[in-house]
């Protein structure tokens, strides 16, 4: 539940970013969603791997599959920003502070 709020805030912050340089947010935040859910996916599956290596092929650990979950979540968070903060403005009389 609070993951969603979460990315519910990120939301409305990249597409404030994407608006601002006069980009469409709305693809933004589609970026953001993807990178988010696509990491949280990559990095519950890594997670089990590991987990599963350390504990000799045994019953993994949930932990380690969650924060590795969170962690790639929140990487893929990272991305979508840095690509929305890269792009140029599509004014010409924009600067940048």
């Amino acid at each position: 539940m609070l993951e969603i709020f979460i990315l519910i805030k990120l939301s409305r912050k990249i597409h404030a970013i994407a608006e601002e340089k006069g980009r469409t947010g709305s693809l933004y935040v589609l970026l953001l969603i993807l990178c988010w859910f696509g990491g949280e996916i990559g990095g519950a599956f890594g997670g089990l791997m590991l987990s599963s290596f350390l504990n000799g092929g045994q019953e993994p650990d949930m932990l380690m599959l969650y924060v590795g979950a969170i962690a790639m979540a929140a990487l893929g968070a990272f991305l979508a920003f840095t690509f929305a903060r890269a792009q140029p403005a599509l004014d010409p009389e924009y600067t940048e502070e």
